[in-house]
């Protein structure tokens, strides 16, 4: 008689050193030890050659004991979890019990550690675990009972659950073994229940509550073997007339419990746990305004590379007509610091945004979008550094000694029309985007009687403006507009790439502006593609010269810096199962103050919004499709 024990092995190995220590005294010919490594960060080693160690990618405690299994050679089938410990006498009580020829056994157990505590205890055979202890590692097989059987790896929790009801249909004859020779840890701190209970399993877990089950609720039979092919099903009632229900669901009384999904009836006593989110990109900023260059590069970002990664703009507030332009491409998501995100690369677009604790990532990359600032410093605890342009990396010297200069992504759509106007789109609100400039030159002009037309986009209104100069609300669709001009006029103090300017240039219309550092490295050059203008200007500067608009050729090519991202972000193939979502009509019912669109709603307002968000507003009793 041959026994074989199957270790499923991740990421534990302090407790696992303590088990195979345990073992060692007590192991035998007769006896095999298979530990199946699913993907840990450090591959597991030991010096028992008695114990075999398999590594494989990682599938699950579900494909590890699959492993296991197809691997194994003994007669009878035990199996131990990695974090847990056996007594010393474990193998040899097993053994002695078997040899009175029985098809399987139940272990009594008990837990060690400082978490919660339990001692089961079995007297005979009619004496059962509690209902919700469906566990293998609790349990003795006769290897030919489980044939074929294995267990499902969809479910990364209760998969137990599931495999006993399969294997125990084809035992005979039932042992027990009365000493709690079992050792439960239920302090291990990395446990599949509490990170369950943490929202990082991608395993469902849905509650039926019923207060009676009645015999004519046969339905529920083909809505548990639905949930349980991938799902762990439980049924919480004080009375079951269908006892079928029992194959595909956990039955117990009701009780406080957590679970991914509640059906049935209405009841207060399920916590539902969000399922995580996983993606290959997230695109994190705390804040996204009306206008800015951070909210442009992440809506070039999301335009150009969603065609090569699955991305999610991740946000505490974000303008709403922001929003609706980025989830062309890709999902925007508020972080409702609920669930637990994980993803191959973090972008984090603000020097002084901390990463969120809920977002998990391989690698996270730290962009520095703007000049040195003397109140800030480049986080240390990055993985990379991404400048948007080399004058940015210079201004941060031995700061980012070590950055990629990656310029931003300039993806536009065409526009058509091209009427003559200066434009001028920055955030007039900023001490350094120049607006005591704008107006020396806009008077300037109007002393040399050069004729213009200037429209300011911008977040604030110009006090004391002449009456050429037009203020003019932001909008998010502002190429039309620099197309139609003869000249994007930016006159910043300091601009770390400036997309404006970019724009213009792309779509042939020339610049003014002052003399940035940046302008040689983005192609602006004096009386070819536009005019710069002095920091300091005085009456002497011939603003004439503005008549001549210069016609020129201008190609930023955005293809080299896309594949500087590809090489840094490595080579993925996305799901593209983001799909934006349809907008719906509602009409509010209550007034609420509206996060998204940061306002108050008043009742009778009409609002066309994502389905996903019409739910969300039409759940909490705020309003009504129509």
């Amino acid at each position: 008689m041959k026994l074989s024990i199957i270790i499923p092995y991740y990421n534990a190995k302090p407790y696992t050193d303590e088990l195979l220590s345990c073992l060692d005294k007590q192991m035998d010919d007769d006896t095999e030890a298979i530990l199946v490594d699913d993907g840990s960060k450090e591959p597991y080693e030991t010096a028992y050659k008695w114990c075999k160690v398999i590594r494989q990618k990682n599938g699950g405690a579900s494909a590890a004991r699959n492993t296991g299994l197809d691997n194994a050679t003994g007669d009878f089938i035990a199996f131990i979890d990695a974090d847990d410990l056996v007594t010393k006498d474990y193998i040899q009580q097993i053994k002695d019990k078997l040899s009175e020829g029985y098809d399987y056994l139940f272990l009594s157990w008990r837990t060690i550690g400082n978490g919660w505590q339990a001692n089961i205890i079995l007297r005979s055979n009619e004496d059962k675990f509690p209902p919700d202890n469906l566990c293998v590692w609790n349990r003795i097989y006769r290897r030919d009972m489980i044939g074929d059987i294995r267990f499902n790896t969809k479910k990364l929790i209760a998969e137990d659950a599931e495999f006993i009801r399969f294997v125990e249909t084809k035992g005979k004859k039932k042992g027990f073994i009365s000493d709690p020779i079992y050792l439960y840890r239920s302090d291990a701190p990395n446990s599949l229940s509490k990170r369950f209970i943490a929202g990082q399993l991608d395993t469902k877990r849905i509650v039926y509550y019923f207060k009676h089950v009645t015999s004519d609720m046969t339905y529920l039979i083909d809505d548990f073997k639905r949930d349980d092919a991938e799902a762990e099903v439980i049924l919480m009632t004080e009375q079951n007339e269908i006892p079928e229900l029992a194959k595909y669901a956990m039955v117990i009384p009701p009780r406080r419990t957590r679970a991914t999904e509640i059906k049935g009836e209405p009841c207060g006593l399920v916590e539902i746990v969000p399922l995580p989110v996983r993606t290959q990109v997230v695109l994190w900023t705390s804040f996204a305004q009306a206008i800015g260059g951070i909210e442009t590069f992440t809506y070039y970002f999301a335009k150009s590379m969603s065609k090569y990664y699955d991305i999610i703009v991740l946000y505490d507030t974000m303008d709403p007509a922001q929003i609706s332009r980025v989830s062309k491409y890709v999902e925007c998501r508020k972080n409702d610091q609920k669930h637990h995100i994980e993803c191959d690369h973090l972008i984090i677009n603000r020097i002084l945004d901390p990463i969120p604790d809920n977002v998990h990532a391989k690698t996270t990359i730290q962009m520095v979008h703007g000049a040195r600032i003397t109140y800030a410093d480049v986080p240390q605890d990055r993985d990379m550094i991404v400048c948007v342009s080399e004058y940015v990396k210079k201004t941060w010297t031995d700061k980012t000694i070590d950055a990629h200069v990656i310029n931003n992504i300039v993806n536009m759509d065409k526009p058509k029309s091209t009427p003559i106007l200066l434009v001028t789109a920055s955030r007039l609100d900023a001490a350094d985007k120049g607006l005591k400039r704008m107006l020396q030159l806009a008077e300037l002009m109007e002393k040399q009687n050069v004729p213009y037309i200037w429209l300011c986009f911008s977040n604030k209104g110009i006090n004391n403006a002449p009456k050429n100069m037009i203020f003019m609300e932001p909008t998010l669709d502002i190429l039309p507009w620099i197309q139609k001009a003869d000249y994007l006029v930016q006159l910043s103090d300091e601009e770390a790439f400036c997309y404006s300017l970019v724009e213009a240039l792309e779509v042939g219309t020339a610049v003014i502006v002052t003399p940035l550092d940046i302008l040689n490295e983005i192609g602006v050059m004096d009386g070819e593609n536009g005019y710069v203008v002095p920091f300091n200007i005085s009456d002497a500067y011939k603003t004439s010269q503005f008549l001549n608009i210069p016609q020129f050729k201008y190609h930023f090519d955005s293809r080299p810096i896309v594949k500087k991202w590809r090489a840094l972000l490595g080579d993925k193939k996305p799901t593209h199962s983001y799909k934006p979502q349809k907008l719906t009509n509602i009409i509010v019912t209550s007034k609420y103050y509206d996060n998204e669109l940061q306002r108050m709603v008043n009742k009778d307002e009409l609002l066309m919004v994502p389905e996903r968000r019409a739910t969300m507003i039409c759940n909490a009793g705020y309003g009504r499709r129509v």
